[in-house]
């Protein structure tokens, strides 16, 4: 059984996925919080990352991932060949490893 991830603010467990807030600093290290923790240090001015399991967050990594497509259909570049291929990845380890171990 996995341990139960705990909120960088409060450092209490974070008991369901509905309250994990997962973001991270400069894709190396990841940050666990509760919602609410996360909106509160917003509010007060820490810059934390963005959430990287949000709605919001995913609908972007469709945009990006579309246009992309289209530039690199367009051009040919092989960098854009690893945005392709690294959004999809980036998105699958936060949901492996941070919300999957939820039940629900």
């Amino acid at each position: 059984m996995q341990e139960p991830f705990k909120c960088y603010i409060c450092n209490k467990d974070i008991q369901s996925r509905k309250d994990l807030v997962v973001t991270n600093r400069a894709f190396s290290r990841f940050l666990t919080f509760h919602e609410d923790c996360y909106k509160k240090a917003l509010r007060a001015g820490n810059l934390l990352g963005r959430p990287a399991n949000s709605r919001t967050a995913d609908i972007g990594l469709v945009i990006i991932w579309l246009a992309a497509l289209a530039f690199f259909i367009y051009t040919r570049k092989l960098v854009l060949l690893l945005v392709l291929l690294g959004s999809p990845i980036y998105r699958f380890i936060v949901w492996y490893r941070f919300e999957r171990p939820f039940k629900a």
